[in-house]
């Protein structure tokens, strides 16, 4: 389910930055979520090591968010 939202990322990059350098800049979004993929099990783990509980993780990863949606929102503002 949650693979769905690989497919509108060619789209939305084109929507956004525009078609001339759709292939670069679709490079970068999907370099940016590989790294996530990568970092975010290993940073878990650490943590689980290190604090015995998988729950300070969550707390990092809920806080990622709340800044992901305010920087969403700021640039969306900005785009209006």
């Amino acid at each position: 389910m949650l693979w769905r939202i690989l497919a509108l990322y060619p789209a939305l990059t084109s929507d956004y930055y525009g078609n001339r350098n759709l292939g670069a800049n679709y490079g970068i979004m999907f370099t940016a979520y590989g790294a996530g993929s990568i970092l975010g099990p290993i940073m878990a783990s650490y943590f689980r090591e290190l604090q015995g509980s998988y729950l300070p993780a969550f707390y990092i990863s809920t806080m990622l968010i709340v800044v992901a949606i305010f920087l969403i929102s700021f640039i969306l503002l900005k785009k209006k």
